[in-house]
């Protein structure tokens, strides 16, 4: 008998998807604030609570495939697309240059902090492929619960020393980003697996959002100046970065689970990836060509426009394809990848 689709889960990734939209929205500092301090958090956590560890290693390549399948194929297929329709206006004009054009192909398959513009997301992506493989590796491999906090715990420490001492965040994909990654994706799993935070009772519920807004109201009269931004590698303070994401992903599930019926932010959360890939580009090539610019614009544009283009890719087999990563043996990527 097959499991009932968790809702709440596609309600948490339809208001997240909004809340990275926001965030990236121009004249916005306020906003980008505070909503980066979980909504890459969120993210994480929300597919570490749909993983299903490994029984053993005979599924081991397989799984890695499908989880390739999954996340590689598509940003290829978006980097591509994205590249054609940048570069095919030069073509025309006569302006386009071959190296520029192989400089771009090269940082989009090197990936992480080299991305910026059309591209500034990608990094999740590769991010996210690279925590999923070592978080099943880790339970794989250490069945021992408190064996793999305590590694999560080195690899919690060894972001921050990174980050505070070495100063090195090119590497390719993104991939150090995982020490942190993996820790909220973690929380999502261990949620699952060992009680729910969606069932505690109504006053643990009220103290997690009181304590949300205890946090945003200290810093937002100065006395914290908290920041998180993962893929540039801003998490330097070793308790905060724990605190404050953890606390307002809890406080996103609970209101999730509340908000479970909504039937349009759940449709939101299916086409996650879509809107996650396109909202950066489509309000790039609108702007250049209709001058259309500032938050209400990018916001509006950069949800409604990739909806539409969902739509139509998930008509086609090629198209959901090679830009969901549903192939044959696999499940269809929204279900399965938060963005």
């Amino acid at each position: 008998m097959l499991k009932k689709r968790e809702t709440w889960v596609d309600v948490a990734k339809g208001l997240g998807i909004i809340a990275v939209v926001l965030g990236h929205a121009p004249n916005n500092g306020f906003l980008h604030h505070y909503l980066y301090w979980f909504h890459m958090p969120l993210f994480f956590a929300l597919t570490g609570y749909l993983f299903k560890p490994l029984e053993n290693t005979n599924n081991l390549v397989n799984w890695i495939r499908k989880r390739t399948v999954q996340l590689i194929v598509p940003y290829l297929s978006f980097g591509i697309l994205i590249f054609i329709v940048r570069f095919s206006g030069q073509l025309f004009d006569g302006t386009f240059s071959i190296f520029v054009a192989a400089k771009e192909v090269l940082r989009i398959l090197y990936g992480g902090t080299l991305l910026s513009g059309p591209y500034a997301v990608f990094w999740f992506i590769t991010c996210l492929w690279f925590t999923q493989v070592c978080f099943a590796l880790l339970v794989l491999r250490f069945k021992s619960f408190k064996l793999q906090i305590a590694i999560l715990g080195i690899a919690y420490l060894v972001a921050h020393i990174q980050t505070e001492f070495i100063h090195f965040n090119k590497i390719p994909w993104n991939v150090d980003v995982m020490l942190i990654a993996i820790v909220f994706y973690a929380f999502g799993y261990y949620i699952k697996q060992y009680g729910s935070i969606l069932t505690m009772d109504v006053s643990k519920k009220i103290l997690i959002f009181l304590v949300c807004i205890t946090l945003l109201t200290i810093d937002y009269f100065g006395f914290i100046n908290y920041n998180l931004d993962l893929k540039a590698h801003v998490y330097n303070n070793f308790i905060l970065d724990l605190i404050i994401p953890l606390t307002f992903t809890t406080a996103f599930f609970i209101i999730s689970k509340i908000l479970s019926n909504l039937t349009f932010v759940t449709e939101l959360g299916k086409m996650s990836l879509t809107i996650m890939y396109l909202h950066f580009p489509i309000n790039y090539l609108v702007t250049a060509v209709f001058g259309f610019d500032g938050f209400i614009p990018f916001v509006f544009i950069g949800l409604i426009i990739p909806v539409m283009i969902h739509l139509i890719v998930q008509r086609f087999r090629i198209t959901n394809m090679l830009f969901q990563g549903a192939f044959k043996g696999t499940k269809s990527s929204p279900g399965k990848l938060t963005a």
